[in-house]
């Protein structure tokens, strides 16, 4: 559909390049022979006219030659200037320098036999050379469109392939967020089992301080009773050894 609405667009913009297109009228000299034609200067590339040029004439059924520099269609009926057979020359050629080239189309037409008189037949020429410039013009928008079309495809694919990568790092950058909270989580965890540990540890402090308390004690009681049991031990002994 866009396709479409940009080849409606370029068509009328052809109209009206083909309307403003200058086509003069000249002298055309082919060998011995002379002729009124026209000569146009179009800003196509040479290459993008001449295969226009030799399109038309192979759609057309038409067999070409090389004459005095012009593409010539010798003693052929060409339904589009005549209908009778006729001698049409038409030559592309470049001209400029390669910073500002042009193209220019030089064509005229005579019947094949003088006897032929064939009406018009000038005004066909120049129509006919206004179709090649239509032509030409449409092929060279063709072409473009069919360029920007290759960008467009190509920048759809850079353009998809960032999406895909911008979707990812948001999926690693969300991921990673994500594992943010559940490490402050497991910290807040680990905070409030930091605290039980201490507050147990303040307890076994404390017991600790208790028991040291009772460890004095113990030791006094200890180092008391062990000189009572040594003197009891010796008077045990004492009778022991009354009785052997």
């Amino acid at each position: 559909m866009i396709r479409r609405i940009v080849l409606t667009v370029l068509s009328i913009m052809f109209m009206a390049n083909l309307h403003a297109q200058e086509i003069k009228d000249t002298i055309v000299n082919v060998g011995a022979q002379s002729a009124p034609g026209y000569i146009a200067t179009l800003s196509q590339e040479m290459n993008t006219v001449r295969d226009v040029m030799k399109k038309r004439m192979k759609d057309a059924g038409l067999k070409t030659t090389n004459s005095e520099g012009y593409t010539a269609c010798l003693g052929q009926i060409v339904n589009d200037i005549a209908t009778v057979p006729i001698n049409l020359y038409v030559k592309v050629e470049e001209q400029g320098r390669k910073s500002d080239k042009t193209t220019v189309v030089t064509i005229c037409a005579m019947p094949m036999n003088i006897a032929d008189k064939v009406d018009n037949m000038n005004t066909f020429v120049r129509r006919y050379l206004e179709n090649l410039i239509r032509d030409a013009e449409h092929q060279e928008a063709l072409d473009q469109l069919n360029e920007e079309e290759k960008n467009l495809k190509k920048a759809e694919k850079e353009y998809n392939k960032a999406v895909s990568e911008l979707e990812s790092t948001n999926k690693s950058i969300k991921s990673s967020q994500d594992k943010i909270v559940s490490n402050k989580k497991n910290i807040e965890k680990l905070n409030d089992k930091i605290k039980e540990y201490e507050e147990d540890n303040k307890k076994l402090e404390s017991a600790i301080e208790k028991d040291n308390d009772r460890k004095a004690d113990a030791e006094k009681r200890v180092s008391e009773t062990q000189g009572n049991l040594k003197e009891i031990e010796a008077k045990v002994n004492q009778m022991r050894a009354r009785l052997q």
